[in-house]
């Protein structure tokens, strides 16, 4: 493969990764301006900010997000950390067959992102292919991508906390958590479904939410259909994690 090509293929995975990561502004979202906010203020969020941020450092686990959507596949993110502290993190991306429709016929075809944090430095690299180039701005690619509008803190920082309700404990993923119901009612629709905390962490292990379209999609927009969000952490025993 030529550099020319490789950089087309780049170019364009890294403008479909912006686009599924960032998509709109806040305000987009609840179609407001404004995000409602828990009566405790940034309590609750600075809370959910520390269970991501923990999630994240989590050694010796397996990490995957997936979210779902009505009208096209579902968008895949996996992350493996060592007992060392090195992650392997891998985002399946979906290209719907309008894509090919307008491209030449020598168009990249796109191939998954890989990322790996070895000794604190980052590195990615595209299709499984090559050497992995180091970029130390991917070094909090994977908190970002859990507080984004596919992931479950975006939406979990924008529910009331008296919407949040102890469903007791329960051993999931390997961890002992605390468990709790999520019902919460907004402006243009609700945030509903499950959360597991880690006891001893304070880490987020698992989620499984709903985001109702009116939420989850701009006024104006093509996008339809509720949105799953599912969030699984497990403990496991995962080989050292080393450059390609």
């Amino acid at each position: 493969m030529t550099k020319n090509r490789q950089s087309r293929r780049f170019a364009f995975l890294c403008g479909v990764l912006l686009l599924l990561l960032a998509c709109t502004t806040l305000g987009d979202l609840t179609g407001t301006g404004r995000i409602p906010s828990p009566e405790s203020g940034e309590d609750t969020n600075s809370q959910i900010d520390l269970w991501l941020g923990a999630t994240a450092a989590l050694p010796s686990t397996n990490l995957e997000l997936v979210t779902e959507y009505s009208d096209r596949e579902p968008k895949r993110l996996f992350a493996e950390t060592d007992s060392a502290g090195n992650t392997h993190l891998s985002i399946a991306v979906p290209v719907s067959p309008a894509f090919y429709a307008d491209q030449p016929s020598d168009a990249p075809l796109p191939g998954d992102f890989e990322l790996f944090i070895v000794d604190g430095k980052a590195y990615s690299r595209i299709g499984g292919e090559g050497e992995a180039v180091q970029n130390d701005s991917y070094l909090t690619m994977l908190v970002d991508a859990l507080n984004g509008p596919e992931g479950p803190g975006l939406w979990l920082n924008i529910v009331p906390d008296q919407d949040y309700t102890p469903a007791g404990t329960e051993a999931h993923g390997g961890f002992t958590t605390a468990k709790y119901t999520v019902e919460g009612s907004l402006e243009n629709g609700g945030v509903s479904g499950t959360i597991w905390v880690d006891s001893l962490s304070n880490a987020l292990v698992g989620a499984e939410l709903t985001v109702a379209e009116g939420l989850f999609f701009p006024p104006g927009s093509n996008g339809s259909g509720d949105v799953r969000i599912t969030l699984t952490v497990r403990q496991i025993t995962v080989p050292a994690i080393t450059l390609p």
